[in-house]
């Protein structure tokens, strides 16, 4: 399957709802404590935060994704939401996020993502990524257990003399 990525907008969000990954509504609210993901992502588009969408043919996005500069020190949370119908096209959109990670490494030093501890698929997508698991923790606002995750800018090895 084709897939483009582009940048996130309110119009990717509705025809998608509705095919959600169960984990990753679950991971949404253990994480941010509401199941309205398209509530919580409107301050993303009012601040034009980093966010992008991975499209399919038929123009509905298979998942989407995002940064939040954490206090301007190189560090970025990266989050994810993925449909159901992203799981049938997985090497595809392997192949579209792959290109997309060193973008992101290019705007911060540092990447982390947390992801529930429950949500597997997550994890391996973001080994696949090339982040690093790091540990788990019980994270607010639910006190439910998440992995974290970790990928650094490469750095230019220093040439011999």
């Amino acid at each position: 399957m084709k897939i483009t990525v582009e940048t996130l907008t309110p119009d990717h969000l509705v025809p998608m709802m509705d095919d959600i990954r169960p984990e990753d509504y679950r991971e949404w609210y253990a994480g941010t404590g509401s199941a309205d993901i398209a509530a919580c992502l409107q301050p993303v588009f009012e601040e034009r935060r980093y966010a992008r969408a991975a499209v399919g043919e038929d123009g509905r996005a298979l998942l989407i994704w995002g940064a939040d500069d954490l206090s301007h020190n190189g560090t970025a949370s990266v989050w994810m939401v993925a449909t159901s119908t992203a799981e049938r096209h997985a090497i595809s959109l392997h192949r579209a996020l792959k290109k997309e990670v060193p973008t992101l490494l290019t705007q911060w030093e540092h990447l982390e993502a947390w992801s529930d501890s429950r949500n597997t698929r997550h994890h391996t997508w973001l080994e696949w990524l090339g982040f690093e698991f790091q540990r788990e923790d019980y994270l607010q606002p639910l006190g439910l257990p998440f992995k974290l995750y970790t990928i650094r800018r490469p750095t230019c090895a220093s040439r011999p003399q």
